[in-house]
């Protein structure tokens, strides 16, 4: 896909906007990656023989990153909540849906 060269879309939102078009599946599909963010952590598991702690990593769902994904997403599609020519918006109260991991 050529690159937007209209003077008149001045910003990014504007010519993303100019091309979202045909861009639709290939944003949703990079979004979906990042959903999938993965990051290492270290555990350290008591030792049955010597009762010293042993260390080793494992990889767990990297929520935080997942969530700015969407946020940047949907602050680039939709705007950020509460500045839209200055007036001011209720915000946005995202609730976790499902059991409670504890």
């Amino acid at each position: 896909m050529p690159p937007v060269t209209d003077p008149d879309l001045s910003t990014l939102r504007e010519q993303l906007q100019a091309a979202a078009p045909g861009l639709g599946p290939a944003i949703i599909a990079t979004l979906a990656v990042a959903m999938q963010a993965k990051k290492k952590v270290r555990l350290a598991e008591p030792c049955t023989k010597c009762s010293c702690s042993h260390v080793r990593w494992v990889e767990i769902p990297d929520a935080a990153a997942a969530t700015n994904a969407v946020k940047v997403f949907l602050e680039q599609v939709e705007g950020r909540p509460g500045v839209l020519a200055g007036v001011i918006e209720t915000p946005l109260i995202v609730r976790r849906v499902g059991k409670s991991r504890s």
